[in-house]
């Protein structure tokens, strides 16, 4: 977990420097500034306002918070800002706009068609229980939530899984949902405030790592083959980003309110960009926010910055945030070996994901690979969203939506392949498994009682000398393996030669130590048993004493 830093917010006016915008008028405003008055400003102030002061606009980021963009011409003093902003009530921070950059390395020309992250993290395994979409029961959709630049919405791939808001009916100007915005059927533009998403390969190749249409026949599979991407554009700025953040926070609070007549039902969020050299006391509203959406049962996952930076020194946004309910995430190869430009810190990086090499959807109906931290985040979370459609009891005994959330955080965060060069890299040590992970939640769950291929019979357990049984319906060799129950491996080898006709016997002494896992002899208490023939898995128990 990511220690928790006191800190003083002081408010201070900051130097207003910005690119240019332009409103839809035409009037060309030089500036764009965060502002944050002590109480919210009734819409219809706002409105007068902006009809009567031609030089400055106030626009509500947040339907809850008292976060406005603030833009202006050239022509008006920053002083003057300043002044004339305090007559619409008590300003208590006013900021620049700060840029974000996306966490992609220049993609390759060629799409070579090998997803060789999805069998690295197990993905094929958790297929044979669950390929998305639902939570298994009560079939509510899972919907993952995509902050990026733009997107391509009419992609062949992604069309098929874009959440649409049904209850608003497109491009009328009306807000028919009455859920604050207008227009966002397909998603939300932060810039455009409706739902006409900038066409963006960035976001596209995100949004197709976590839920390309699968087993459709059409160039690649996301690690959902079902699933609900709402899009979310336009974050080019931290004011954009907290706009991005506040409107999904305000969908999930519709749909539990209205229960689930309204809204979407999300349960991850991934940005796949941030600010270097930027802290949590630099732009708290920003790291406030992952614990409100916390709250509502809400994880979301994060992309350290393309570069070999450490960040017990070196500061970045989202990536020093402290909120326990942000999952942070650096980029490893095919070797599990940590990308050389990627950030690292055993306390702000949680783990590491794959993201070199990664093909995914590009354009309408292109494919391009994407390399860097951008594809090592939405790993995780379409890990996350895929995790949550297994049938499990304990996704409905925990009644805390934010509990759920760190449950679901811990089971990934234990289940990383322990890798040596990650252990001092990442808080977890090691890299993402989705394969091991649903084991983690099969074990909440008392284990699954689905027909597998492959079944343990017997197990004998004689101080620490383990002998057990198994059948299986497959000639394909067995991996057996020994986690404890904090999900760290202790024993790992291969039965080559399984017999399909009668049962297979295994023994090991449990004393001896693993010089290859660097591990001691097995200690006192509760284990899991894994045997794994690439098809199915088998789990038990055992109790050492």
């Amino acid at each position: 977990m990511k220690r928790i830093l006191s800190f003083f917010l002081f408010i201070s006016i900051s130097t207003l420097v910005f690119s240019q915008v332009s409103d839809s008028a035409g009037e060309v405003f030089q500036s764009e500034a965060f502002a944050k008055f002590e109480t919210r400003i009734d819409k219809d102030v706002i409105k007068s306002w902006n009809s009567q002061n031609t030089g400055i606009k106030v626009e509500s980021i947040s339907l809850s918070q008292p976060y406005y963009s603030i833009t202006y011409s050239s022509e008006i003093s920053q002083r003057d800002v300043e002044s004339t902003l305090t007559s619409l009530g008590r300003l208590t921070t006013l900021r620049k706009a700060t840029p974000v950059d996306n966490r992609e390395t220049t993609p390759n020309d060629n799409f070579y068609g090998d997803q060789w992250s999805l069998d690295h993290i197990g993905a094929p395994i958790v297929w044979d229980q669950t390929t998305g979409g639902t939570e298994a029961e009560t079939g509510e959709e899972i919907v993952v939530a995509i902050v990026d630049d733009g997107f391509f919405v009419n992609n062949i791939e992604l069309l098929p899984n874009l959440w649409i808001n049904e209850n608003e009916i497109p491009g009328n100007g009306i807000d028919d949902d009455q859920n604050g915005y207008v227009d966002d059927y397909k998603g939300y533009n932060a810039i455009t405030n409706n739902d006409q998403l900038d066409p963006k390969s960035h976001g596209t190749r995100v949004a197709g790592i976590i839920g390309a249409k699968g087993d459709n026949e059409e160039g690649i599979s996301g690690i959902n083959w079902n699933i609900k991407l709402m899009l979310v554009g336009g974050a080019l700025d931290d004011i954009k980003v907290i706009e991005c953040y506040e409107y999904i926070k305000s969908q999930k609070e519709l749909y539990i309110n209205t229960n689930g007549a309204k809204g979407a039902n999300i349960l991850v969020t991934n940005f796949s960009g941030g600010i270097s050299g930027k802290d949590e006391s630099d732009i708290p509203e920003w790291c406030e926010l992952y614990n409100s959406l916390g709250n509502l049962g809400i994880l979301s996952v994060g992309a350290v910055e393309n570069s070999n930076k450490d960040y017990a020194v070196d500061l970045d946004l989202p990536t020093r945030c402290t909120s326990d309910f942000l999952i942070t995430t650096t980029n490893t190869d095919q070797t599990d070996a940590k990308v050389f430009l990627a950030g690292y810190s055993d306390v702000w990086v949680d783990l590491a994901s794959p993201g070199e090499d990664i093909p995914s959807v590009n354009n309408i109906d292109q494919y391009r690979q994407i390399n860097g931290t951008s594809a090592s985040a939405p790993h995780v979370a379409g890990a996350i969203a895929l995790l949550y459609s297994l049938n499990c009891d304990i996704f409905r005994s925990i009644t805390a939506k934010d509990d759920l959330a760190l449950t679901m955080k811990e089971a990934i965060m234990k289940s990383v392949v322990q890798t040596p060069g990650l252990g001092a890299l990442t808080v977890a040590g090691g890299r993402l498994d989705i394969a091991k992970a649903s084991l983690q939640i099969r074990e909440l769950c008392g284990l699954s009682s689905e027909p597998l291929s492959i079944d343990i019979n017997t197990i004998n357990i004689l101080g620490r000398e383990i002998e057990f049984t198994f059948s299986t319906l497959s000639p394909k060799p067995v991996e057996v393996a020994i986690y404890d129950m904090r999900g760290r491996l202790h024993r790992k080898f291969t039965f080559e030669t399984p017999s399909v006709y009668e049962l297979n016997t295994v023994s090991f002494d449990g004393f001896n130590t693993n010089p290859l896992l660097s591990v001691e002899p097995m200690q006192a208490g509760m284990y899991v048993l894994v045997l794994d023939n690439g098809e199915s898995l088998a789990t038990n128990k055992i109790l050492i004493q």
